[in-house]
């Protein structure tokens, strides 16, 4: 299970169980393309729940705080910032 929450509100929850193609027949295909070494991430897309498909839509803004937990595997916690130099 992976969930991802932003300001405490969960807004992505899903499981590989959920995937249109397996882990498998993903690693499968990618590895007929190139090789694969240990620690080498494949990105098959992301769950529902992105900012884009709210209406109105919600993206992140600074000072969001962005929590992601994969079951098993661990979490990571971070703040959305402005980036450096930004004149926005």
């Amino acid at each position: 299970m992976m969930t991802l929450s932003v300001n405490g509100e969960v807004r992505q929850s899903s499981s590989t169980a959920d995937m249109i193609f397996s882990v498998e027949f993903i690693v499968r295909c990618v590895s007929r393309l190139m090789v694969l070494y240990a620690g080498d991430v494949i990105d098959s897309g992301t769950p529902g729940g992105v900012g884009l498909a709210f209406t109105p839509p919600r993206f992140l803004v600074p000072g969001d705080d962005v929590r992601v937990e994969i079951q098993g595997l661990g979490r990571q916690e971070h703040r959305f910032e402005r980036a450096s130099g930004s004149r926005a």
